[in-house]
């Protein structure tokens, strides 16, 4: 294993933080904003990307099979998470006549948990891929290049979810909106 840097573990350690900070705004509450509801989805994507193309530079025989088995776990968590919307998320019209909405424990607790193992997993098999560089590491080790595969599918499981809720959350406002015409303002 080598050294991870200090300033690849801050940066690793501010990302956490406003991970946590934003699953507990989500627990408690919050205005229905759509850039906000759609930011947070396009920036895993983004991640998802990079992390995909980071893949096929430093573990280059996985290219495509891998990537078309994380492209399916993707798309699988999205539908998976879209049905279950309704039990998982609240879109609720709150006392300012705003549209309001909250995330039930569980996609928090499953999303905080993939980002932990995938971290830690990382740091110990692969510290060089917490670089966000174009160049490859070290040549890993099949036991390595097994684990890093995990990493990237649980990183797509985590994006499917945060896309399915997303677009979940933006399906259950407009039910509910349909549901009580004339109450409350349409998203900004």
């Amino acid at each position: 294993m080598s050294q991870v840097s200090t300033d690849v573990v801050a940066f690793e350690v501010l990302i956490a933080v406003w991970i946590l900070y934003r699953s507990i705004r989500n627990y408690q509450g919050r205005r229905l904003v759509l850039a906000r509801v759609v930011s947070f989805p396009v920036l895993a994507g983004l991640l998802w990307l990079a992390a995909e193309g980071s893949t096929a530079l430093t573990i280059p025989w996985t290219f495509p099979w891998w990537t078309a088995i994380d492209v399916a776990l993707v798309a699988a968590a999205i539908a998976v998470t879209l049905p279950l919307a309704p039990r998982l998320v609240s879109v609720y019209l709150g006392p300012d006549r705003e549209w309001w909405y909250r995330y039930g424990i569980e996609l928090i607790a499953f999303y905080l948990a993939a980002w932990v193992v995938r971290l830690v997993l990382a740091v110990y098999y692969d510290p060089s891929s917490l670089e966000f560089t174009v160049s490859t590491g070290p040549a890993l080790s099949p036991l390595a290049s097994d684990v890093m595969q995990v990493v990237q599918m649980l990183l797509s499981i985590s994006t499917g979810l945060v896309v399915g809720r997303a677009a979940g959350t933006y399906r259950l406002y407009n039910e509910a909106r349909a549901r009580a015409p004339g109450s409350g303002s349409p998203l900004p």
